[in-house]
C-alpha cells in the first residue's frame, strides 16, 4: 500500500481519529475490507466522489451494503433509542446551568445566586480544581496540602487524578466563607476553579459517567451487527431536544438557544457547542464518539458535517476566546471532517463555510470582539452571527448580540490588539486552508468567481501591515512583539494563498484571467489609497518622476525606500504571482482564443494604465530594497 511514497506514522496526542478503511476517498487503492466495503452501484447516498447540491436531511439511511445485518424488533430499536434519547436529554439538561469557564463568584450572594438545577437548594457546596498547563504538579500538590489539609501522598492522588480527568473535587462543605476564601486563594495562581451547589457538580460527575457510557455503546454490537447501535445513537444526536415543560419553565438565562441563529437545531448541535463546558476526559470520549459516527456510512459523515460546519462560528467564538483548555477543543474536529473531498465540497457547497470562514478571519483581526464573541457587520449596519437560515447561508440576526464600537465597525487592523497576540489563530487559517486543499472544493474556487473576490477582500485587510522606517539615527537591537505577530499571522495566510492558487490549474484560461483581473483590482484600490486602509500618514497616493538611464528617460513611481515606510507583507501580491504560475493557461495560443491578440501584456494593460502597473510592481520591491540596505 505504500510502495514509492514515504510515510510518517506518530501518536496523536489525543483521541478522537476513526477508521478510514471502508472510506474509498481515503486510498488510493482499495483494501477490501470485510466490515466496511465499498459502495455498490445502487448507493447513490454512498459513492464518491460526489456532488451533494443542497443540505442533507436528519433522517439518515442505515448503512448501506453490509454484511452482517441482524433481523432487530421494532420494540427492541426503539427502546434503545428512547434510553439514548433520555441520557442525552439529562446531558443537556445538566450542562445548561454548567459555566463556560471556570470562575469564582465575589461573594457569598453572588454563589447563592447561580444558577443551580437544585430543588431544595442545598447550601452543600462544592470546590472543584480544573486541569491547565501552565502549573507543574509539584506546585499544584503543595496548593492543595495548604489549601484542604491534605497529606502528601493524598495531595499527589488528588493531583493526578486532576490531571487525567481534566478536574476533581477538592471540598466539600456547606460553611460557604471558608470556600469562598479557599477557591479565591487558589485563583490567585491562575488556576481554573470553580464553586457550584454539590448537587450541580454530582449531575455534573453523572455527565461524564453518562458519555463513558455512551463511548462504551460505540463500541457494542448486536449479534454480528456491530452498526445497528451507532445508528441509533447517530439518529438521536440528530433528533430535536425533549424538554418536558417543567424543564422548559426552568431554563437558566446561561442555557444556550440557538432558535434564532439555526433552524431546527438538534442535540448534536448544543452538545458541539457545550463541549467547553465539559473537562478533559468526557471532552475525548465524546469527540470519540463522535469520530465513531461519521465512520457509520458516508451519509453519516455528511449530515454531521454539515452540522458542524452550521455551528462553526460558535465553536471558533469558544476556542478564541473562552477555553482553558484548547488542546481538547472540540474545533479539532474539523480535521476528521474537513480533508474529506466529499465533506469539503458537500460543506462549501452547501454551507458557505469558506465565505464564513473569511469572515470570522476578517471580523477577528478587526478586533470585532464583544463579550467574547466575535460580531459581526450586516449590511443593515447592524451586528449579526454568520448563521445558517432556512433558506441556505445568510447572516442571521442574533437579537443578543451586543451593538460594536464605531470604530470595530470601521473594518480597521490594530497590530497592538489582542487577536495578533493570541496565539491560537494558526488552526483557523489551518482549517480553511484544509477545506481548500479537497479536489471539489479546489473545482469551485476555480470556476466560481465568488471564491477568489471574497479571498481576495481578506488578503487586502492585510496588505501593507505594520510598516517600518529605515532607523537612519539609532540602532535596531530587536523587533517588537508586534513585528512578530504579524509575521506569524501572515505566514498563515500565505499557505491557504498558495492552495487558493494551486485551484486555478483547473481554471480555463478565460477564468485564469478573470482571476488576475480580481486581484489587480483588489491591489489597486490597496496602493492607490483608494479604500482608505492605509494610514494616511505614513503613505500616500502615487506620484510619478523622470529618471534619466542610459542616455533615456524613464517614468517611475516617486518613492525613496531610505526615507519612506516600507511593509514586508503585500498578501494580494503572493495571490498574484500564484495565479501567475499558471503559465500554461497564459500561452499566446490560449490568450488569444478568448480575444487577447496581444498577449500577457493586454491581461495587465485591459482597464489599467502604465502607471498603474507601475504601481502594482513598485509596492513589493520596497520590501527587497530595504532587504538589501539592512
Amino acid at each position: 500500500m505504500h510502495d514509492r511514497h514515504n510515510v510518517s506514522f506518530f501518536i496523536a496526542q489525543q483521541s478522537g481519529g476513526c477508521c478510514d478503511c471502508g472510506d474509498e476517498e481515503a486510498w488510493r487503492r482499495g483494501i477490501r475490507c470485510p466490515h466496511h466495503p465499498p459502495a455498490g452501484p445502487d448507493d447513490p447516498q454512498d459513492r464518491t466522489p460526489r456532488v451533494i447540491l443542497k443540505p442533507l436531511p436528519n433522517e439518515v439511511p442505515p448503512a448501506p451494503n453490509f454484511t452482517f445485518r441482524v433481523a432487530t424488533p421494532s420494540e427492541l430499536m426503539e427502546a434503545m433509542r428512547k434510553t439514548i434519547g433520555f441520557a442525552l436529554d439529562f446531558m443537556l439538561d445538566t450542562l445548561d446551568y454548567s459555566p463556560d469557564e471556570p470562575m469564582v463568584p465575589a461573594n457569598e450572594a453572588d454563589l447563592r445566586l447561580q444558577p443551580s438545577a437544585d430543588p431544595m437548594m442545598k447550601d452543600q457546596y462544592c470546590i472543584v480544581l480544573w486541569n491547565d498547563d501552565k502549573h507543574s504538579f509539584d506546585e499544584v500538590t503543595k496548593l492543595i496540602m495548604e489549601m484542604t489539609n491534605r497529606t502528601y501522598d493524598e495531595a499527589v492522588a488528588l493531583v493526578r487524578r486532576i490531571d487525567d480527568q481534566g478536574r476533581d473535587i477538592i471540598d466539600m462543605n456547606s460553611n460557604v466563607l471558608r470556600l469562598l476564601e479557599t477557591a479565591q486563594a487558589i485563583t490567585q495562581v491562575d488556576l481554573g476553579v470553580t464553586i457550584r451547589r454539590a448537587y450541580d457538580t454530582f449531575c455534573e460527575q453523572i455527565v461524564g459517567v453518562i458519555i463513558e457510557w455512551l463511548l462504551d455503546l460505540t463500541r457494542s454490537r448486536l449479534g454480528m451487527d456491530t452498526l445497528i447501535i451507532r445508528e441509533a445513537l447517530a439518529a438521536e444526536l440528530l433528533s430535536p431536544r425533549k424538554r418536558d415543560s417543567f424543564t422548559k419553565h426552568l431554563t437558566p438565562p446561561c442555557a444556550l438557544d440557538l432558535d434564532g441563529e439555526i433552524p431546527n437545531p438538534t442535540r448534536i448541535d448544543i452538545l458541539l457547542l457545550y463541549h467547553t463546558r465539559l473537562w478533559k476526559r468526557p471532552r475525548l470520549s465524546l469527540k470519540e464518539v463522535y469520530a465513531s459516527v461519521i465512520s457509520v456510512s458516508r451519509a453519516h459523515k455528511l449530515v454531521i458535517a454539515g452540522h458542524f460546519a452550521d455551528i462553526y462560528h460558535r465553536v471558533i467564538d469558544a476556542y478564541l476566546l473562552v477555553d482553558r483548555e484548547a488542546e481538547t477543543s472540540i474545533k479539532y474536529f474539523a480535521l476528521q471532517l474537513f480533508t474529506v473531498p466529499s465533506v469539503s465540497g458537500h460543506i462549501a457547497r452547501n454551507h458557505r463555510l469558506i465565505q464564513r470562514l473569511l469572515l470570522i478571519i476578517t471580523s477577528f483581526f478587526t478586533n470585532r470582539i464583544v463579550e467574547k464573541r466575535i460580531v459581526y457587520p450586516s449590511s443593515a449596519g447592524t451586528t449579526s452571527s454568520p448563521g445558517v437560515a432556512p433558506s441556505g447561508y445568510a447572516n442571521a440576526p442574533s437579537t443578543s448580540t451586543p451593538t460594536l464600537p464605531s470604530s470595530s465597525l470601521a473594518g480597521m487592523i490594530d497590530v497592538e490588539s489582542f487577536p495578533f497576540k493570541s496565539k491560537r489563530f494558526m488552526p483557523v487559517f489551518s482549517d480553511l486552508r484544509y477545506l481548500a486543499h479537497t479536489n471539489q472544493v479546489q473545482d469551485l474556487i476555480a470556476h466560481s468567481p465568488i471564491y477568489l473576490a471574497a479571498f481576495a477582500s481578506t488578503c487586502r485587510l492585510f496588505m501593507c501591515l505594520n510598516p517600518n522606517k529605515r532607523a537612519v539615527d539609532s540602532h535596531v537591537e530587536y523587533e517588537t512583539d508586534a513585528w512578530i505577530s504579524v509575521f506569524n499571522v501572515t505566514l498563515s495566510l500565505s499557505r491557504v494563498i498558495k492552495v487558493f492558487g494551486e485551484a486555478y490549474a483547473r481554471a480555463t484560461t478565460l477564468g485564469l484571467v478573470n482571476a488576475i483581473t480580481t486581484v489587480v483590482h483588489h491591489i489597486l484600490l490597496v496602493c492607490t489609497l483608494a479604500d482608505d486602509r492605509l494610514d494616511r500618514t505614513k503613505f500616500f497616493q502615487p506620484s510619478f518622476h523622470h529618471v534619466e538611464f542610459g542616455g533615456h528617460q524613464y517614468k517611475t513611481l516617486d518613492f525613496d525606500v531610505l526615507d519612506g515606510w516600507v511593509s514586508f507583507h503585500h498578501s494580494l501580491h503572493w495571490l498574484l504571482a500564484e495565479l501567475l504560475k499558471h503559465v500554461d493557461l497564459l500561452s499566446e495560443e490560449g490568450l488569444k482564443s478568448i480575444n487577447y491578440e496581444d498577449g500577457l501584456k493586454e491581461v495587465f494593460g485591459q482597464g489599467t494604465s502604465e502607471q498603474a502597473v507601475l504601481t502594482i510592481i513598485d509596492f513589493p520591491l520596497r520590501g527587497l530594497h530595504i532587504h538589501f540596505l539592512l
